[in-house]
């Protein structure tokens, strides 16, 4: 076990002193402040010919020393599950030039979205399988004013919408 905490150690140190020598975020990862807040709202999920109505509480703070924000967030009403619990971790990645939002949730999935920009909009895209066939989960969140923003997910299974998920919320 110590010898794995001394190659983490190590590992860390010599590929982030950079990182580590850092003032203040660059830009990009700046921009991800407009996340940080506690937000409510409703969302209304479409999937299987049934809308559903849902409760959202979010919760958004700076993490990784100022570098990222986590955020937790909690739908209330999710069919079949009742309360559907989200962990979020955002970040910007300088060498690719873009920021990823990786999501975990209480029903099994951990998702690596990914943005070419974060403004007023943005478009964040996960790709993978599901089921044996090629998965698209495409985020649009459109932020109105510092104090609310919208969020549209569509999911697509083997090239066909199976879900579309909205949500409304505000500080």
């Amino acid at each position: 076990m110590r010898h794995l905490q001394r190659t983490l150690v190590a590992c860390l140190l010599t590929v982030a002193p950079s990182a580590l020598a850092a003032d203040a975020p660059p830009k990009p990862v700046q921009d991800l402040d407009r996340l940080v807040g506690h937000w409510k709202g409703t969302a209304m999920l479409a999937m299987d010919g049934k809308q559903s109505p849902l409760t959202v509480d979010i919760d958004c703070s700076k993490g990784a020393g100022g570098f990222g924000v986590r955020c937790t967030t909690a739908f209330g009403g999710m069919p079949g599950v009742g309360a559907y619990a989200e962990a979020d971790l955002f970040g910007y990645e300088p060498n690719s030039g873009k920021y990823h939002w990786f999501a975990v949730t209480n029903g099994g999935e951990t998702h690596d979205h990914m943005a070419v920009t974060f403004g007023d909009t943005s478009r964040w895209v996960y790709e993978g399988m599901q089921d044996g066939k090629p998965m698209r989960e495409a985020i649009d969140l459109t932020f109105k004013d510092g104090k609310s923003f919208d969020c549209k997910v569509e999911t697509l299974l083997g090239g066909a919408s199976v879900a579309t998920l909205t949500i409304a919320v505000k500080k």
